[in-house]
């Protein structure tokens, strides 16, 4: 038979060469055999040809075959009249079961495969490690030296992750090996796991249940903010400017997705999880055999929106203070004092909150007040009140005396169980001051906060708008970050974009690599559906001879999105296949949800000495000249005997004590010093890894606890920094290093700078280097060539900055060039220092405990909300490095009530909770968030 004696009815007309071309695009492996005019069909490993083949042909297209039954079979088939016969014991042939399923494809086939030299010299090593999130940098990255040193420390930080885990040594096979597994388990799993675990490898969830899609999370900035210098330079490029362009470079505050789409080009295996459809038949009790040519529909539908489960993130908080609003009068018993009114009687007058009230009276009223709200009886007040009477008129109506008994009346039917204590009594025409008094009192009550509001309805709010502005509002993806803010709704591709309908083979899933073991056949191209508006939001993939087929899953990378598959038989195609109605027709998953993985590569603390333990070097450096320094009113603000916090950083670190509302009276305005530090409410800050899982990150911790800072480590450090330091060309003076620095291991300075004076009495370098003059330019000078001294030792200490997790470092002071010390202009380090590196906290509990604006671990986080690329909240005004469109806006004035998107940020250096705002969580999801220096975004 040729093929020109058919022809296929199919959107037009095709014969021979035609109709060929028809069947190998539909049905990839069907006509693989030679190129020639006659039909001939490979089916289940056998040829088909002539009679058998135009049969195989008929049960696949049925009605849109068309051929002339004489040419095709050699006679015309007559007429016969039909005749009606009695038919008994007649058993029609079973109908076939049909099975339809989903499953993950080879995801380790999609990479480059590996080999047998160098690990971080391996292309195939480098996509894993990336897409596992142990390995940052672009791959373009055009300085090949550093590419290299970026992945030689990636691969040793795998290495040493793996190896703490399995408690022995691992050969480069066993540990590629264990790369391999976690590929095949961690891109999408039923748990976020453990530093050094492997999980079971990857399914896809079942109806009800859910999975997290896990991608890179911890991208931080490439370039430092004081430096200038990219990351690494410090210790791998001896302090200087390795200039790799601009197209590299991210510090705080730069366009933070759009590193990480570089990165996401760069490695095309980001992102993609191949998903395998497979059809098979049963007939009778034959075994189950793979049908070839099947339609099959994967299609995005609903997810859930809560699977009650881990993999659901908590929510973030719905609380704000109320900083326009003073608790004192209701925690403090004691009557406000007497306001010495200005002499001018042209000024305003002071108000008396205590309105006249003797003292006594002051604290009866209090009470009353507070036992009344105690039992939910405040509308008795002004009652009790009224029938609140002295005994007997007080000795003197002006003045502050003991009370006599009262007249107990209503009040001592209240006042159950203390009828017989002394109460003082209130004066008959003091009734008035008493309920103005106590409403005030009533007024005060804690908490000074807003409850629905905060980051939780800024969120939900945005969330609620994608869904408003969703084009199509059945769209299952209408509750995920449309492709203008990163995400991969709304995108101009449609499906296109998260199922794959490729203009070429990928090699591992369309394709065999060498290197897999298992071969599924050629898997045809996926496509749009033949009816669109039967299967909206869907692709169509035809199964080959093995009954496979398949697309590519691209999920969004934004943390919080979520998918759910539905995979079914085509309806006009299964419509021809007389199936039985036992038939498994359609299958759907459980929901997927992103979420993106951070790591922590260490958290260390300088060992801490008091003074009575400082060595007589570092008493000197102290003192610098002056006996009674350790006396000093600033010194002593230092606190530096006082213990350090342990900052709840990793996972495994409790959570500090709440610290309580700020214990001194609200500042009387908003120039006030103390009214940036007002927190009118008690806070217990959130861990670090609490406030990422409110972005939906996991934080997975690399170090086994808080170690302790080696010395000869910090001593190499503090050798990085001064090199920095000298490269930067910023200080015009040659600094003579082994005279400026002490190196000391019972210094509580992290960086331990001698006083200029103290460094020119010593005659540095012997033979006369410059003294230091430290005017005000000099002094300039020296903070900016300082602040790249502090970004190297920070670099040092965490390793040369290239490793995948975050470095967190602790002192007790950060360095000595600083006010409270020395005679300089500006300090090198104040509470903390966020590098592209890692960050630093400093100080003690004392200066944190209790009026610090936020607690020690709130600090901690806002030194790597910087390591991760967050800014300043504008918030106090003015404050340096800041964004106003990188965060929820704070309230209009420091002293203010906050309006309802109103939050203030962990990034600012204002009074609060110490958590991060909306904007800042969402920016950590991966939303492209607008700010003033990039204009796309959210």
């Amino acid at each position: 038979m040729l093929w020109t004696d058919i022809t296929i009815v199919d959107g037009g007309k095709h014969t021979g060469d035609q109709a060929r071309a028809y069947m190998a695009q539909r049905y990839p492996g069907l006509v693989d055999g030679p190129s020639n005019k006659s039909i001939t069909l490979k089916v289940e490993g056998k040829w088909l040809f002539g009679v058998k083949a135009i049969e195989h042909l008929e049960s696949l297209l049925g009605p849109k075959l068309k051929h002339n039954r004489k040419t095709t079979y050699g006679f015309s088939m007559p007429v016969v009249k039909p005749v009606r016969r009695r038919m008994q014991n007649v058993i029609a042939p079973p109908k076939p079961k049909l099975q339809v399923t989903i499953e993950i494809g080879d995801i380790d086939g999609l990479f480059e495969p590996m080999g047998v030299g160098s690990p971080p010299a391996d292309v195939g090593v480098r996509q894993r490690l990336q897409v596992l999130g142990y390995f940052y940098a672009p791959l373009s990255l055009p300085k090949a030296g550093r590419l290299d040193q970026w992945a030689t420390d990636s691969w040793a930080y795998f290495k040493r992750v793996h190896e703490t885990a399995a408690r022995k040594a691992l050969s480069d096979a066993e540990l590629r090996a264990l790369l391999k597994q976690e590929i095949e388990a961690h891109l999408l799993a039923a748990s976020l796991p453990t530093s050094g675990q492997i999980l079971a490898k990857s399914t896809l969830p079942r109806t009800g249940s859910a999975a997290a899609i896990r991608v890179p999370g911890g991208f931080r900035s490439t370039k430092g903010a004081a430096s200038g210098l990219f990351t690494g330079d410090h210790v791998y490029n001896g302090g200087k400017d390795s200039a790799v362009g601009a197209k590299y470079e991210y510090t705080v505050g730069a366009d933070r997705h759009a590193l990480e789409s570089l990165v996401y080009t760069d490695n095309p295996m980001l992102g993609k999880i191949p998903l395998l459809v497979k059809v098979t038949k049963v007939v009778g009790s034959d075994a189950p055999v793979p049908v070839q040519g099947a339609k099959v529909i994967v299609q995005l539908v609903d997810p859930d929106l809560d699977t009650q489960g881990p993999l659901e993130a908590p929510p973030a908080p719905d609380k704000v203070m109320d900083y326009g609003r003073d608790c004192a009068l209701w925690t403090n018993s004691a009557r406000p004092p007497v306001p010495v009114q200005p002499a001018q009687l042209w000024k305003p007058r002071i108000p008396d909150l205590g309105e006249g009230l003797l003292a006594a009276e002051y604290v009866a009223v209090h009470k009353l007040v507070t036992k009344a709200d105690a039992q939910a009886s405040t509308g008795s007040i002004n009652p009790w009140i009224d029938t609140w009477a002295p005994a007997a008129p007080l000795p003197d109506a002006h003045a502050d005396a003991p009370a006599p008994e009262p007249s107990w009346g209503a009040v001592k039917a209240w006042w159950t169980g203390e009828a017989t204590r002394p109460y003082p009594g209130l004066r008959p025409h003091m009734n008035a001051a008493a309920k103005t008094v106590a409403a005030r009192i009533l007024a005060s009550k804690p908490p000074s906060e807003f409850t629905g509001r905060g980051q939780r309805k800024f969120i939900k709010d945005m969330e609620d708008a994608l869904v408003s502005a969703a084009t199509v509002p059945t769209d299952p993806q209408r509750r995920n970050v449309p492709e203008t803010w990163c995400g991969k709704a709304e995108s101009a591709d449609g499906i296109k974009a998260v199922l794959d309908v490729p203009a070429a083979d990928v090699d591992g899933f369309h394709t065999k690599r060498p290197s897999q073991t298992v071969d599924h056949g050629t898997i045809a191209h996926a496509t749009l559906p033949d009816d669109a508006r039967k299967y909206p939001h869907a692709v169509q993939c035809v199964t080959n001879a093995k009954g496979l087929g398949g697309t590519i899953f691209k999920p969004s990378r934004c943390g919080g999105d979520r998918y759910r598959l539905k995979v079914t038989l085509e309806e006009s195609w299964l419509a021809a296949q007389n199936a039985s109605p036992e038939s498994v027709t359609t299958v759907e998953t459980g929901t997927l949800i992103v979420w993106r993985n951070v790591r922590i590569h260490k958290h260390v603390k300088l060992d801490h000495k008091t003074s009575g333990d400082w060595s007589a070097d570092v008493l000197g450096l102290v003192r610098h000249g002056n006996p009674s320094r350790l006396t000093a009113p600033l010194f002593v603000a230092m606190k530096l005997d006082d213990a350090m916090v342990d900052a709840a950083i990793l996972p495994s670190t409790p959570r500090e004590q709440p610290y309580p509302a700020t214990t001194t009276a609200k500042p009387a305005s908003a120039a006030a010093p103390a009214a940036e530090q007002w927190r009118p409410v008690a806070t217990a800050s959130s861990s670090f890894p609490d406030q990422l899982r409110w972005a939906y990150c996991e934080v997975i911790q690399d170090c086994t606890r808080i170690e302790t800072i080696d010395p000869a480590h910090l001593d190499r450090a503090l050798d990085v920094g001064a090199r920095s330091f000298d490269q930067s060309g910023r200080f015009k003076k040659k600094v003579h290093w082994p005279t400026m620095i002490l190196k000391d291991a019972t210094s509580p300075f992290l960086i331990p700078l001698r006083a200029h004076t103290d460094y020119n009495a010593r005659k540095p370098g012997g033979a006369g280097l410059a003294n230091l003059a430290m005017d005000y330019d000099e002094d300039g000078e020296y903070g900016l060539a300082g602040w790249a001294l502090v970004e190297g030792v920070i670099e040092s200490l965490a390793d040369g900055g290239l490793m995948p997790g975050l470095t967190f470092i602790q002192a007790p002071w950060g360095a000595s060039w600083h006010h409270k010390l020395h005679d300089v202009g500006q300090d090198l380090v104040t509470s903390g220092f966020g590098a592209a590196s890692g960050a630093l906290l400093t100080c003690t509990s004392g200066t944190y405990y209790p009026n610090f604006i936020y607690p020690a671990t709130s600090n901690g986080i806002h030194e790597l909300g910087h390591v991760l690329m967050l800014c300043h909240q504008d918030w106090p005004s003015g404050t340096g490095g800041s964004d106003a469109k990188m965060h929820q806006p704070p309230p209009a004035a420091k002293l203010a009530t906050p309006a309802p998107n109103d939050v203030v940020c962990v990034m600012s250096y204002a009074g609060c909770y110490g958590e991060l705002c909306g904007r800042c969580l969402l920016s950590l999801r991966g939303w492209a968030v607008k700010s003033n220096t990039f204009g796309t975004g959210a």
